[in-house]
């Protein structure tokens, strides 16, 4: 089964799963990592406590639940599910900050393949997908509709197919992401380099 970091990794670049999946050359933490993990964990524990006034009206909150669909092949931990009543829920996704472009692409096919996989495991249907900030900002709203849905599992289907075929994929189309890529000069020469 897939995981969330999988199709992130996948959507920021695809020759790093295939250094991961296929060549099984794993990726070291570096210190972007762990100093997000740790912000992570810090706002976590905060975000129990305080309420979003837009949130008020959920009366269910729970935390850090591990969602999985054996139909897509896909399972993750969702940092927070809010349900409204049995039928209505919310997903949300905490980032460090939200880039004043809007929320990136591989964020809400993240929270649309976590809604998904809470929907088959009973939780409802959810609408809607938020990404929170850790500083406290205003949370960012986006509809999980057919559409997002639907690209969201060919993403995964995508990332399978790679592992599956075992192709070398062409690089991202963006050099500045190869920057701080641990594979480039070791394996992958990037684009632009």
């Amino acid at each position: 089964m897939l995981t969330a970091r999988d199709v992130l990794n996948y959507l920021y670049c695809p020759r790093i799963i295939f250094y991961e999946k296929v060549l099984r050359q794993r990726q070291y933490e570096t210190y972007k990592q762990i100093r997000g993990e740790k912000s992570h964990y810090f706002f976590k524990t905060q975000a129990k406590r305080k309420t979003c006034d837009e949130w008020k009206e959920f009366l269910v909150r729970l935390f850090e639940v591990t969602v999985k669909s054996s139909r897509i092949g896909f399972w993750t931990k969702a940092d927070l599910i809010m349900k409204k009543s049995a039928d209505e829920g919310r997903i949300v996704q905490f980032k460090p900050s939200i880039p004043s472009f809007g929320i990136p692409f591989a964020w809400k096919v993240q929270v649309c393949l976590e809604a998904l996989c809470a929907e088959e495991m009973g939780f409802g249907k959810f609408s809607e997908g938020y990404i929170a900030p850790y500083n406290g900002g205003k949370p960012e709203c986006f509809e999980l509709d057919e559409g997002m849905r639907k690209t969201a599992t060919e993403t995964i289907k995508k990332v399978e197919k790679l592992i599956k075929d075992e192709n070398f994929p062409e690089g991202t189309m963006y050099s500045a992401r190869c920057r701080d890529c641990m594979y480039r000069g070791r394996m992958c020469e990037g684009r632009g380099w």
